[in-house]
C-alpha cells in the first residue's frame, strides 16, 4: 500500500518530468493522458509486435470519471476501443482521429492531471473502480454494463 507521502513524491517526479498530454494519445507505453498517466498499457501480440489492449475498461472509466468530476458517456469507451483496433492494425493516424472524436475535454491544467494521477494511484494501491466511483457519489452501475455480453 502506498502512503500519501509516496504518492506526493511520485506526483512531484511525474509533474516535473515533462509536458502534459492534453489529449488522449497512444505512445510506446500505451494510452496516455495528463502528466503521463497510462490508461491502457501497451502489450505485445503473439509475434512480439506492440499491441494496445484495453484490458480493464472499468478502471479506465473510473479514472476518467474521477479526473473530470462526472461519469463519462459510453461512446468515449467505444472510440477508445476503435482506436485500439486501428492502432493494432497499423493505422495510427486514424486511431488518433478516433481518440479526438471521443470528445474528452482537454487535460490542460495541473489540477486535472493531478486528479487523473491520484485516481490511477488509488486503483494501483488496491481500490476497486466501483469503490472509487461510490466514494465520489457516482453510481457505479455503468461500470457493470461494461461487462455485459448480449451473447
Amino acid at each position: 500500500m502506498r502512503t500519501v507521502e509516496e504518492i506526493r513524491q511520485r506526483w512531484s517526479e511525474r509533474s516535473c518530468a515533462g509536458a502534459l498530454h492534453p489529449h488522449l494519445e497512444i505512445t510506446g507505453e500505451g494510452l496516455v493522458l495528463g502528466a503521463g498517466t497510462i490508461l491502457a498499457k501497451m502489450g505485445g501480440d503473439s509475434k512480439g509486435s506492440p499491441e494496445l489492449s484495453l484490458d480493464d475498461e472499468r478502471r479506465i472509466m473510473a479514472i476518467l470519471a474521477t479526473a473530470y468530476g462526472r461519469p463519462l458517456q459510453a461512446h468515449v469507451l467505444d472510440k477508445m476501443r476503435r482506436a485500439a483496433e486501428l492502432w493494432n492494425g497499423g493505422d495510427k493516424a486514424l486511431a488518433h482521429i478516433h481518440l479526438a472524436f471521443a470528445g474528452l475535454p482537454p487535460c490542460d491544467d495541473m489540477d486535472l492531471a493531478l486528479r487523473l494521477f491520484v485516481a490511477d494511484e488509488l486503483i494501483e494501491a488496491g481500490a476497486s473502480p466501483a469503490t472509487l466511483m461510490k466514494a465520489q457519489g457516482f453510481v457505479p452501475a455503468p461500470l457493470d454494463l461494461l461487462k455485459f455480453n448480449p451473447a
